[in-house]
């Protein structure tokens, strides 16, 4: 069967979390916002046998939601430990997301000498953004799920 084309899809998203923090005990109080930042290409070409035709679409969208949480730490040894964090946002102001949830709970180990906390987790993001409308109209609804790895540094 001969190819009639290639698509591809590059996306990219960046988030910028940035937060004001008040913790008492085992539980952490969170205001702030969350900087978003999709950059999606769409690249088409169709192979044909005198020249090969191509076609690109870019859409690059950013926003800005406020966002409030709560953290809770779990010490079940003294390096070792649960962390469970959710946060909501949004709520459907001019430059935000409708509703954007955002839910990770990971274990670490504390390691004293280096300053520094490794992690496994598990993270849910929902995000439900809409702007512009007709044919300028951009929706991102999305779910985003899974396994996370990380290092976490005490300063």
């Amino acid at each position: 069967m001969q190819s009639l084309g290639r698509p591809s899809s590059p996306r990219s998203r960046t988030a910028l979390h940035l937060k004001g923090v008040r913790r008492e005990g085992i539980t952490e109080q969170r205001t702030g916002g969350r900087i978003v930042n999709l950059d999606t290409r769409l690249n088409l070409t169709l192979d044909n046998p005198i020249r090969p035709v191509g076609r690109s679409i870019k859409e690059d969208n950013t926003w800005f939601d406020f966002i409030v949480g709560t953290r809770l730490f779990f010490k079940f040894t003294e390096n070792f430990g649960l962390t469970a964090k959710t946060d909501i946002g949004g709520f459907g102001l001019g430059f935000s997301s409708d509703i954007a949830w955002n839910f990770d709970a990971r274990f670490g180990y504390k390691l004293p000498w280096w300053w520094v906390t490794p992690y496994i987790g598990y993270r849910v993001l929902y995000i439900d953004y809409k702007d512009g409308s007709g044919d300028d109209r951009f929706v991102y609804k999305m779910w985003q799920t899974g396994p996370m790895v990380g290092l976490g540094i005490w300063f």
